[in-house]
């Protein structure tokens, strides 16, 4: 079982530690000497670590995903702590435990479930309000919402964080129709509690989070829409102008299409919902940096393209 957490590394230890394996590459310096990069994470962070020793010997002993003992010491290079690793061998199963390698939400998952049901129940569209009932009264959209990720590497990248996402997103969309009564709020609340519905199939939650082969191949936008739209036909009657326009709010919700939105908003509540989606994962992007780090300064950001400055004073 695992003694010592990513965050609780620093420099010049010597390690023999669990880890679950995110990637793994085997490269070539320019010295031609093979060796291994391999990232490592656990529930509090991860790491980047160097096989050089046999490294395409050991490269071929273990696979991402797996729960591995790492022995060797660790480092900075380029400012950034890694692991020198000496020996790297797969975990048997029962040798360890999964929940130390699975960040999860800080919040209650229950609860932030009971929020999106009262969400629902405050739509007052009659197709809207049966749409979402019928969606999330289902055991396995229950579960997945409460388990999946909003991603593996951007933001609410943990167990739960699916269910944090659209629960702020929502609530972020309610406000908006506070302060822009012309927004069809039913409308706007149904789109923002079903925008990222398609995650639950995009990512899969083991060992580590990943991608599934749907999610690599179709995504959750087309995922989601497929599912709504399936849903939708299920209802006597669902207007078709309602249906349009619920489709495009899900469509159109990464708001740019270099951001892989299939269409760019166009009418006023897909706008709304757009930028509420990048306003929630922007913000949790800042304070996970600010939260994953004791230093005055975060490591640099490849998400976000700068460091951010925590406000921490160094000792």
């Amino acid at each position: 079982m695992k003694k010592t957490f990513v965050k609780e590394l620093t420099s010049g230890e010597s390690i023999e530690e669990q880890f679950v394996v995110l990637e793994k590459t085997l490269e070539k310096a320019k010295t031609g000497r093979v060796y291994a990069t391999v990232k490592l994470a656990d529930k509090t962070g991860r790491i980047s670590g160097k096989i050089w020793d046999d490294a395409d010997k050991k490269y071929a002993l273990f696979k991402e995903g797996d729960i591995v003992l790492v022995k060797g010491k660790t480092s900075v290079y380029k400012g950034v702590l890694e692991i020198h690793i000496d020996s790297i061998t797969p975990c048997s199963e029962g040798d360890y435990d999964v929940s130390d390698f699975l960040r999860e939400s800080e919040k209650d998952r229950k609860e932030m479930f009971e929020e999106i049901l009262d969400l629902i129940n405050s739509v007052e569209n009659q197709f809207l309000k049966t749409l979402l009932k019928n969606i999330f009264r289902d055991p396995r959209i229950k579960q997945g919402m409460l388990t999946a990720p909003g991603s593996v590497n951007v933001h609410h990248a943990y167990v739960g964080g699916l269910a944090e996402h659209t629960l702020n997103v929502a609530k972020i969309c309610d406000t908006m129709t506070e302060l822009y009564p012309q927004l069809d709020r039913d409308l706007l609340v149904c789109g923002a509690l079903l925008h990222d519905i398609g995650k639950i199939e995009e990512y899969e939650v083991s060992g580590r989070m990943k991608q599934t082969n749907e999610g690599r191949l179709i995504g959750h936008i087309a995922i989601g829409v497929m599912f709504v739209r399936k849903e939708m036909e299920k209802i006597k009657d669902f207007p078709h102008e309602l249906e349009v326009s619920l489709i495009h709010l899900i469509l159109s919700h990464h708001g740019e299409y270099e951001f892989g939105s299939p269409k760019l908003p166009q009418t006023a509540e897909a706008a709304a919902l757009a930028y509420a989606d990048l306003l929630d994962s922007k913000v949790e992007s800042f304070l996970d940096a600010i939260n994953g780090t004791t230093e005055e300064w975060s490591r640099y950001i490849p998400t976000l393209n700068r460091r951010i400055y925590t406000g921490k004073k160094e000792d």
